[in-house]
């Protein structure tokens, strides 16, 4: 992952700089922080995927995404997934906000999410 960190680093900044020099622009580039990348497991996410296809019919994948999340402090100990539930609101803000709307119907999902894919891990590393 610190690959791909510095390469994606790399060429922001070579994008950037030519651009910058293309309108004879001046620029500092300042990384502040760094959000570590969120990536799954491959085996624990195959594992947790092919069950949930069994018991829930509404399964999305989503787009890759560059987004930041905490969850990654998680994921340097130990194998993990990271999933999406999809019970915000349509229309309402998104995650980590205040006026983030729950659809209480989700709130099964979530819990059946999360069981289901305990009693399957137990049960593939028994």
């Amino acid at each position: 992952m610190k690959e791909v960190r510095s390469l994606t680093k790399r060429r922001f900044s070579q994008i950037i700089e030519a651009t910058a020099k293309v309108y004879d622009v001046e620029l500092e580039i300042k990384w502040l922080m760094e959000a570590d990348l969120t990536f799954n497991d491959f085996e624990l996410t195959d594992v947790i995927r092919k069950k949930t296809e069994q018991w829930h019919d509404k399964v999305v994948y989503p787009e890759p995404s560059s987004a930041g999340e905490d969850f990654a402090n998680y994921q340097k100990q130990a194998p993990s997934v990271f999933a999406f539930i999809g019970s915000n609101e349509q229309g309402a803000s998104g995650l980590h906000f205040a006026d983030m709307v729950v659809q209480d119907e989700t709130l099964k999902v979530a819990v059946d999410y999360y069981l289901e894919s305990a009693h399957q891990l137990l049960e593939h590393f028994k």
